[in-house]
């Protein structure tokens, strides 16, 4: 999961919970961290604009929120500084004499902001969440200074491209169309209410996004028997407390096995529902807020609504095409719900004849049976062969063989003792580093996505990301791992690869992860089809007995995979026509509960459960605002793309290596479209992800 910042390429995620406090690590020896790094120089007017920014070399220890204040203080004072010298430079403007400076700039603020953004969702400190939670409020107002800056957007536009390379032309035209996207060529008193509302927007997301981090539901099971259904290791890790009664929380961790196992439907409905309400009633609130000061926004630049500012930069380009694509993907998946939902109601009837629907917080548990008895997959069996540490070997020495690359332990401090660190070799040459953050605890971003840290530029800075993730694990090595916890693994996976090897670029807004947003999920989508390949597994998914994963379970599993698609695709687009709505509103004159339960009706296979507002805890409708879509609109790419890897093998060398060097290595240095075909000889279409979402088997 990842969304673009406004003007340079800052990438993050959202959505975390507050509590506890702790100090730095060093990974893997566990030792007590370096003091943080000093406050900095007082602000410098007349800094050079030529010179260096500061390099990120990874995530600093700080102790305290008045650290990190005073860090941020300094990265402002000097990007403020950077700003003023472009702003009355004199010169002709050339791309070495305002847009590298400009570039500089960016790098600097948007490596402050990206590690700002992390800090939020991981640090166990309270008081440095919340200091994080104002330094990203204080850079959004530089950004919005630099991107209505109009004596620099005039430089800009002067400098002659002529001789310019073709990375560097795409980086200029996206710099230009971002500054006008903000308003820069508004008068001033238009830009001032543009401030004003970048401002309120900052704050209705940062409140909706603290609500669901913070809000974590939980139900009581009275008894063990409760829990029957769930693996053993499950149980004894939810001991009953005094009272007799066993709590069971709306975090991933003890949601996703219950819903899946527990045999008990009204346990599961009650757990279910408390999911649902996550966020209610705070964020309606702050969710109208954030619609309406986006609508506002969107209004006074030009727009009929925000979904038309949104994706006017990406591949769709408008919300009537996204919304073509969506009714295209509904009607083409409706023969698949059909048929997944009729085998779901059959297996229902075996416990409840005169069941008249599936509800939605059956789907799983009863989809769940289906495999067991129909594809002889079984998933309590499916998961001893994948222990979180051989899962972790597993994931990272595939990256290796597939790209040629070396990684090694890192020895740098961490914010968690569970917190491991690495460093990427391609032979001798230090190419990238990243974090793994990927058990749960209290006071850390709740679900899974990869975090940019450090943009790569060549020649100056290497990339460096972090994974946040929570699975099974921890004080556990070998805790088991559901499978699909193995494939959200392989797909954040796939985020960091993109951000590491597409972070060897001329320019910030070019670097790794910087494309559009409906072709950014599109990698990691990809990635996920080698963990339901036997030749991947069977590297690894080896159980405590010493048994290599059998070659007849993966093939049962891949066979299986398709049976719900239909349903879960549904549900996708249920899911990006309400994000794509809501948008395309007036907030004052929309109807949330009524707008939900419509587009339910039209394109969910289940119905509405009346009374909840699942939309308060949709965290996408902050991060991705109108364009969730992206995800189906990626995996349709990411599908065709892997037609390559099915005909010449999805390990072969050539095809592995076309891919790194014509669609991960650019970033974002080129539209994602010409990438694509770069890589497949021909324009994408949606003809394989259609054929894939119709096999039956």
């Amino acid at each position: 999961m990842l969304i673009a910042c406004l003007f340079v390429a800052v990438l993050v995620a959202a959505c975390s919970k507050e509590n506890g406090s702790g100090g730095w690590v060093t990974a893997k020896e566990g030792a007590v961290g370096m003091a943080g790094a000093p406050a900095g120089p007082a602000p410098k007017p007349a800094l050079d604009i030529t010179a260096p920014a500061p390099r990120m070399e990874g995530v600093r220890p700080y102790k305290s929120g008045a650290e990190l204040t005073a860090a941020c203080h300094t990265t402002i004072d000097d990007v403020r500084a950077r700003l003023a010298g472009l702003e009355g430079f004199s010169a002709t403007p050339t791309i070495d004499s305002v847009y590298k400076p400009y570039n500089e700039m960016s790098l600097e603020l948007a490596d402050a902001w990206q590690e700002t953004d992390l800090l939020q969702q991981v640090h166990p400190s309270k008081d440095i969440r919340d200091a994080a939670d104002q330094c990203d409020q204080a850079f959004s107002k530089v950004s919005t200074d630099i991107s209505l800056s109009r004596p620099l957007y005039d430089l800009i536009v002067k400098i002659d491209q002529s001789g310019a390379d073709a990375p560097t032309k795409y980086s200029l035209f996206k710099t230009l169309r971002d500054f006008r996207r903000a308003g820069v060529d508004k008068d001033e008193a238009t830009r001032q209410k543009i401030r004003e509302l970048t401002d309120e927007e900052t704050k209705a997301a940062e409140d909706f996004s603290r609500v669901i981090r913070d809000d974590v539901r939980h139900i009581e099971i009275a008894s063990v028997n409760g829990l029957a259904g769930l693996p053993q290791d499950y149980i004894d890790a939810h001991k009953p407390g005094p009272d007799g009664k066993i709590l069971i929380t709306t975090n991933d961790a003890d949601f996703i096995p219950f819903i899946t196992y527990a045999k008990d439907d009204a346990e599961r409905k009650a757990l279910d529902s408390a999911y649902r309400d996550v966020g209610d009633p705070e964020n309606d609130n702050n969710l109208r807020r954030l619609l309406q000061t986006r609508y506002q926004l969107a209004r006074l630049l030009g727009y009929p609504d925000y979904a038309s500012y949104a994706l006017e930069p990406l591949m769709a380009q408008s919300p009537d095409k996204a919304q073509a694509f969506i009714e295209q993907i509904g009607a083409i998946v409706k023969p698949a719900v059909a048929r997944d939902m009729k085998v779901l109601l059959a297996q229902l009837h075996r416990t409840d004849p005169k069941a008249k629907e599936v509800q939605d917080w059956q789907k799983i548990y009863l989809g769940e049976l289906v495999r067991e008895q129909k594809y002889a997959v079984d998933s309590r069996k499916l998961r001893t062969y994948f222990p979180f540490d051989q899962v972790e070997a597993g994931v990272l020495k595939l990256a290796e063989d597939q790209f040629g690359l070396s990684i090694k332990p890192w020895n740098t401090p961490v914010w968690d003792p569970h917190v491991t660190a690495y460093e990427i070799y391609e032979g001798d040459k230090l190419i990238g580093r990243f974090y793994l953050d990927l058990h749960p605890r209290d006071g850390k971003y709740q679900s899974a996505a990869q975090f940019p840290i450090a943009t790569g530029i060549e020649g100056e800075q290497i990339p460096i990301g972090a994974l946040v993730c929570n699975f099974p694990g921890g004080d556990d090595p070998h805790a088991l791992m559901e499978h699909d916890d193995v494939v959200t693994f392989f797909h954040e996976f796939g985020h960091l690869l993109h951000h590491i090897l597409g972070g060897h670029v001329a320019w910030v807004n070019n670097s790794g992860v910087a494309t559009e947003n409906d072709f950014v999920e599109a990698p990691s989508q990809l990635r996920e089809n080698w963990a339901y390949d036997y030749d991947v597994l069977k590297r690894f998914a080896v159980n405590a007995k010493g048994q290599t994963i059998p070659e007849a379970l993966v093939k049962q599993l891949d066979r299986a995979r398709h049976f719900g698609l239909g349903i879960e695709t549904a549900q996708q687009i249920f899911y990006a026509s309400l994000s794509l709505d809501f948008y395309r509103h007036d907030p004052a004159s929309l109807d949330l509960v009524s707008e939900l339960k419509d587009l339910q009706s039209r394109y969910s296979p289940f119905p509405y459960i009346e009374g909840t507002r699942f939309y308060d805890g949709f965290g996408h409708l902050n991060e991705y605002s109108a364009f969730y879509y992206t995800y189906q609109w990626s995996l349709a790419i990411a599908q065709d793309m892997f037609t390559r890897f099915e005909k010449e093998g999805l390990m072969d060398p050539k095809v592995n290596s076309d891919y790194r060097k014509l669609v991960l290595d650019p970033g974002g240095s080129a539209p994602a479209a010409e990438l694509v075909q770069n890589f497949l000889g021909r324009p994408w279409s949606t003809d394989a992800y259609r054929d894939w979402l119709n096999r039956t088997e």
